[in-house]
């Protein structure tokens, strides 16, 4: 199966991807100044080992390890040990939800596995879900928390032809488990990515990107010219969907909640590709109408956050 059909559908997935993000700047940050962060989960990075390590335990937990804050936690894991840095906020969420350290010993990769050494993995809303229980998917227990991240190939099985040493790559789908130092990974469940990208970058490429992607894409026939407006347009999605749109020729109407660093704000989303950046307030007043004299109405509106401004951003649509 992993090299039948299999292998087709492989090839014409990596062209997309590679046609898709060739020309956008995978580059988002937030509110709290952390990359891609929009909730307050900070983009983790794997670190060395300090010289001193904990052991912390708890039960009925997602099989992987949480210590204090900021510290460097070691991340139990079926196919590794790994170090992740995490923030304030991430520790008052996740500290009663993990188990006991242990380092386990990465094998060598059979026929079609892949060993990687993973480079960067983000902790996303996602991720705390899957440990909560309330996500939808649920792998078996015990196993190593991580939706989305990168690594580097290190080595490969005797059948892999997909990806090489040195190659990076990124989960196909989620629940592979990111939060580790090394895994051994089955070759289908992976894909390479390019490595002109920044680490940080290529480690968010799998969720908000694509999400983003799939948002214009699927609900209406976008063609350059023609105008979306979108709310919470400084979260991960919402700079993602400016940098597509702005490699398609979309103009881009981007709603964001009034702050007092807004000007900086209103800058960072130009530098992405974002055409017109407005606040809230300004999104309700009837000086709306003198904004489509110089872009047209929008196709489609892409809402996160509900309420009043939906019906805000409905009541301008084309």
């Amino acid at each position: 199966m992993r090299q039948g059909s299999h292998k087709s559908a492989r090839g014409a997935d990596q062209s997309r991807l590679d046609n898709t993000f060739q020309k956008i700047k995978v580059n988002s940050s937030s509110d709290t100044g952390i990359p891609g962060d929009p909730t307050g989960f900070s983009q983790t990075r794997m670190h060395p080992p300090r010289e001193k390590e904990l052991d912390h335990s708890t039960k009925d937990t997602a099989g992987f390890l949480f210590l204090g804050a900021d510290t460097i936690s070691h991340v139990r894991c079926c196919h590794g040990e790994g170090k992740i840095k995490l923030p304030l906020s991430a520790c008052l969420m996740l500290s009663y939800i993990f188990t006991s350290l242990k380092n386990i010993e990465v094998a060598s990769p059979s026929n079609y596995e892949v060993r990687v050494r993973m480079l960067a993995a983000p902790i996303n809303p996602s991720d705390i879900n899957m440990v909560q229980g309330t996500y939808a998917l649920l792998p078996p227990l015990p196993t190593v928390g991580g939706n989305e991240g990168v690594g580097v190939v290190a080595e490969v099985g005797n059948h892999v032809s997909s990806v090489r040493p040195g190659d990076w790559v990124i989960p196909v789908d989620a629940g592979l488990g990111t939060w580790c130092t090394e895994g051994l990974f089955s070759e289908q469940a992976l894909v390479r990515v390019q490595s002109d990208i920044s680490v940080v970058g290529a480690a968010t490429l799998s969720v908000n990107p694509c999400t983003a992607y799939r948002l214009l894409s699927d609900y209406e026939t976008l063609r350059p010219g023609d105008t979306v407006i979108q709310n919470a347009s400084n979260s991960g999605v919402g700079q993602a969907v400016i940098q597509i749109a702005a490699s398609l020729g979309i103009t881009t109407i981007n709603v964001v909640r009034d702050r007092p660093d807004l000007q900086s704000l209103v800058e960072r989303l130009r530098e992405l590709g974002a055409d017109h950046v407005i606040t809230e307030e300004q999104l309700r007043k009837p000086e709306m109408k003198d904004l489509f004299k110089n872009c047209p109405r929008p196709r489609l509106a892409l809402n996160c956050v509900g309420g009043k401004s939906t019906t805000e951003m409905l009541r301008h649509l084309e």
